[in-house]
């Protein structure tokens, strides 16, 4: 007799959540895509009821906006989104490196050490959107420790659409090193599993910080050329 075996309700949604959170990530959807039902059912050969699922989904990560009778496209931040995003960020993401750093273990830090080893990776290559992709799902490694699901979900919401937002920005920029980013978070990381939480608190600013200037820097460069050639 065969054994039964119970349908995960959300498996089709949360496949199609992983899908297109990576491509949005990885820049394949840039800011501004539509993303549309029928289209996204028909590649992934299911019903328009799982994608629907999965674009609200989505949306409550950041990575994606609704309109009304427009459906859905990948966010796209202002100069001032940016600007309240990081400050938020600036507030919260500390606090939870340092609830983090007091509840981290064994199996924790072996996490973070392989993500970081994927990071560095990217780095090496040169491979912008992969390092992209691997930076969000390496600070999602960080928040875990914490222990709260609320600020992670606060984060995920803010940091998703930055990150998305910052790639497709730093992407014709040679102002981006990531061997550099690749260095702070490796500090980031050894200072943490150390037990020097303020040291990592400390070095999460500076890249938080560094991220911001650049992205802003670009938007605001971007602004000015537009507004000079109207």
């Amino acid at each position: 007799m065969t054994r039964e075996t119970p349908i995960v309700v959300n498996s089709v949604r949360d496949a199609i959540v992983s899908v297109l959170q990576r491509e949005i990530l990885s820049g394949i959807h840039p800011p501004g895509r539509r993303m549309l039902e029928r289209e996204l059912a028909r590649r992934f050969q299911v019903s328009t009821i799982p994608v629907r699922e999965a674009l609200i989904e989505l949306e409550n990560r950041g990575l994606v906006r609704s309109r009304f009778n427009h459906g859905c496209a990948v966010i796209q931040l202002s100069a001032e989104e940016v600007t309240h995003a990081s400050r938020f960020r600036r507030a919260l993401e500390p606090a939870v490196v340092a609830w983090a750093g007091k509840r981290l273990s064994e199996e924790d830090k072996r996490t973070l050490h392989e993500q970081l080893a994927r990071l560095e990776s990217a780095a090496e290559k040169g491979d912008l959107p992969e390092f992209f992709y691997q930076d969000i799902v390496f600070h999602r490694a960080v928040w875990r420790p914490s222990g709260n699901p609320y600020a992670i979900r606060a984060l995920e919401a803010a940091m998703s659409p930055l990150f998305a937002c910052g790639l497709m920005l730093v992407k014709d920029t040679a102002s981006f090193d990531l061997r550099q980013e690749a260095r702070k978070h490796r500090v980031l990381t050894d200072a943490l599993c150390a037990g020097k939480t303020a040291e990592a608190v400390n070095m999460l600013r500076r890249i938080a910080g560094n991220f911001e200037r650049q992205v802003l820097a670009i938007l605001r460069g971007r602004s000015h050329r537009s507004s000079a050639n109207t």
